[in-house]
């Protein structure tokens, strides 16, 4: 990937995200040649456990160099919708009365969620994982 020019890698970054996206419009901001942001959701995706399916808000930037990618940690929020609107955070150590906020990790970084751990942990690895083999797949570029 290092002879690629960071416009090549936009273009071919730039397409692939067109051809995932039902409505790619919806989901896709870019600045030519510099960056593209994806603002996507997914319905149901991470378990916290039998009960609680969230669904996850999700923002992820990808940065163009010559012959270079960066990819920005993403940002997420999951909610889901019970008697009430729940929150899962990656972080809560606080109470929550109702259950309107929950936390994969409690406090002192105890996990509390690792089917929300490792459902994240996959999505994120399988999208990179994704990305990355659609655009050094066709070397004509």
């Amino acid at each position: 990937m290092n002879n690629i020019s960071k416009s090549v890698l936009y273009q071919k970054s730039l397409i692939y995200f067109n051809s995932i996206y039902k409505s790619p419009k919806d989901v896709i901001s870019s600045v030519e040649d510099q960056l593209i942001t994806i603002h996507g959701v997914i319905d149901k995706s991470i378990r916290r456990n039998s009960f609680h399916v969230f669904d996850m808000d999700y923002t992820i930037t990808f940065q163009f160099k010559d012959g270079k990618v960066r990819i920005n940690s993403p940002s997420f929020v999951l909610t889901a919708y019970t008697k009430n609107m729940q929150t899962l955070h990656v972080k809560w150590t606080k109470f929550s009365f109702n259950g309107e906020h929950l936390g994969i990790y409690g406090k002192n970084d105890k996990l509390k969620s690792a089917r929300a751990k490792k459902d994240l942990e996959v999505f994120y690895n399988n999208y990179i994982k994704e990305y990355f083999t659609s655009i050094i797949q066709d070397d004509e570029w």
